[in-house]
């Protein structure tokens, strides 16, 4: 597979980024085995740590400023292992906490076709596990003592690609208690969010909600997936995800309080759902904006193509009229016949909204980025008309995450081929952008 950016690229990437100065690195594992990424952070030091997994183990890469493997770091910069003893542990997040130790979250499966659990582990600065987390570093969370089923032959055979349900997120609160988003499924057509707040230690906290130390989230009695969390600058807190409706999916979004109650006059008991007009609306990722509104990222699906939205409410869940007169963003790439989805959100000096998203049903599948201002439309001085286009490889070039370093874009994902083992990668767009 050819894994140097392909020349129309070059002019976009920054010089000065990755081993060869190319603007891209090609992340190295030890023992030369390959890898997926699944999140990214940078750090205070400019550093970007890279959450992922290799084969059915998780793993965390962190790099230096300038895009080179951090040697310091794990072995060759890189640490890997599992949750718990089972079948497969996936790094999905990872960030720095304030004592300077690196959280990594993921999931964590038992075995084969098992539902997912929300898996922690804890670093220190060099990649050694913390012990006095978890067992030993690392940790699985399951609060609900509800038996965890089984999927049958026909269910498995039933089962496409869930990406939504590998999301979610961790945030460290100002005492140094996270508090973490998870789900938990009844069966394969029932399942709700669930919202834990853990003690530093990694157990769970019983002085959360009532005593049991987590809440369900789940709009009326609708299967409910959540799967993106951030803190608000009122110390509350947001969720995005979506809910099944009479046989239909509806984005979602709702609000707690610190003791993980709704907010009662953000929608309607706390919950606010979106009809995009597809079969399945979702939002995957949001933003508090400066003025305190919420920007939710997220898609909608009908017929085999994919929209992207962008939507925007205040803090009683209204839509707020100068974000495109109160409705719907949906962006377009003509080049893909099935739509776009974005994948990364982040929010940029001056109120600018950036994401990261990828064309579906392409063979030859490019790397999008959009630029978006504050009222919602599209920053025509970035790119071309708001969009920039990367096309790395000859192949599937797939956008994980997105984050700013010192102003510059910085984009994580993988390169897949038919023919060769993925690869996983972190890229820096030129200044200019």
């Amino acid at each position: 597979m050819n894994t140097s950016s392909n020349t129309s690229t070059a002019p976009f990437l920054d010089p000065t980024f990755g081993p060869d100065e190319t603007g891209i690195t090609w992340l190295q594992y030890p023992d030369g085995v390959s890898g997926i990424a699944g999140g990214m952070s940078v750090a205070p030091d400019n550093k970007i740590l890279i959450a992922a997994r290799t084969g059915t183990e998780f793993s965390l890469s962190r790099l230096n400023a300038d895009g080179r493997q951090d040697d310091s770091f794990g072995n060759q910069g890189t640490v890997t292992g599992g949750f718990a003893p089972g079948f497969r542990s996936t790094g999905k997040n990872v960030q720095v906490l304030s004592d300077r130790n690196i959280l990594l979250e993921g999931w964590f499966e038992l075995e084969e076709y098992a539902p997912q659990e929300r898996g922690l582990a804890l670093f220190d600065d060099k990649g050694v596990p913390v012990k006095s987390f978890g067992n030993g570093g690392f940790t699985v969370i399951h609060p609900l003592s509800t038996p965890q089923y089984r999927l049958s032959a026909e269910e498995i055979k039933r089962k496409g690609p869930a990406a939504s349900s590998q999301r979610g997120n961790t945030i460290e609160l100002p005492d140094g208690k996270l508090m973490v988003l998870s789900y938990h499924q009844y069966s394969y057509y029932d399942e709700v969010g669930v919202l834990m707040r853990l003690n530093k230690n990694g157990s769970l906290d019983t002085t959360f909600a009532d005593g049991k130390g987590y809440i369900l989230i789940q709009y009326l009695a609708n299967s409910t997936w959540a799967g993106s969390l951030i803190a608000l600058k009122d110390g509350t807190f947001a969720v995005a995800g979506s809910a099944y409706i009479e046989e239909k999916t509806f984005a979602m979004m709702a609000r707690f309080d610190t003791q993980g109650s709704p907010i009662k006059d953000f929608g309607i008991n706390g919950y606010i759902t979106f009809d995009f007009e597809g079969e399945l609306n979702q939002l995957t990722e949001l933003i508090e904006m400066p003025d305190k509104s919420i920007i939710g990222v997220g898609s909608s699906h009908s017929a085999l193509v994919f929209k992207s939205v962008l939507v925007c409410v205040d803090a009683q869940g209204k839509a707020v009229p100068t974000f495109n007169r109160g409705k719907p963003v949906f962006t377009t790439y003509p080049q893909a016949t099935g739509g776009i989805q974005w994948s990364g959100a982040v929010l940029r000096t001056g109120g600018r909204i950036l994401t990261v998203g990828n064309p579906l049903r392409e063979e030859n599948s490019q790397i999008v980025l959009a630029q978006f201002k504050a009222d919602g439309t599209l920053d025509a001085a970035f790119g071309n008309q708001g969009l920039l286009i990367l096309d790395l490889t000859d192949h599937l070039d797939i956008a994980e995450a997105v984050a700013i370093q010192l102003n510059q874009i910085i984009v994580a994902g993988n390169a897949l081929s038919s023919i060769t083992a993925p690869r996983n990668f972190a890229l820096r767009c030129s200044p200019l952008y």
